[in-house]
């Protein structure tokens, strides 16, 4: 098997010499990559205390209920989903016999619902 070798700033190809050759080749790409990565996630700037609560504001955490655990009010519109519907969540109430979208179509199947979101303070 080759294996790349980190030689100064370029990687190369070899035919490892021993099972120890590639196990230290293996820790070196596996220090390397991870080294890589935690210079990736690092931020490059801290962002202020202002930028951080403006952005929390904005966040809007969906409550999804299993209908097979719970049911909204009747005729309540609420978000839908469904893993075949086109696309995947809808607006949608339950008639109290079945899904029906905004425009009265009916949708099947529907696996889960949520409230509507609060609407922004402007």
């Amino acid at each position: 098997m080759k294996i790349i070798e980190p030689s100064a700033e370029i990687l190369t190809l070899h035919e490892p010499t021993s099972d120890q050759d590639e196990i230290e080749t293996r820790i070196a790409l596996r220090q390397i990559t991870t080294s890589t990565w935690e210079a990736t996630l690092q931020p490059k700037h801290k962002p202020s205390p202002e930028a951080v609560k403006a952005a929390l504001s904005s966040v809007v955490l969906v409550d999804w209920k299993k209908v097979a655990d719970q049911m909204p009010d009747s005729d309540e519109t609420v978000l839908v989903y469904g893993p075949t519907l086109d696309p995947d969540v809808w607006l949608g109430y339950h008639d109290g016999e079945c899904w029906r979208d905004v425009a009265g179509e009916k949708l099947e199947p529907v696996l889960a619902w949520a409230p509507l979101p609060e609407p922004p303070n402007l």
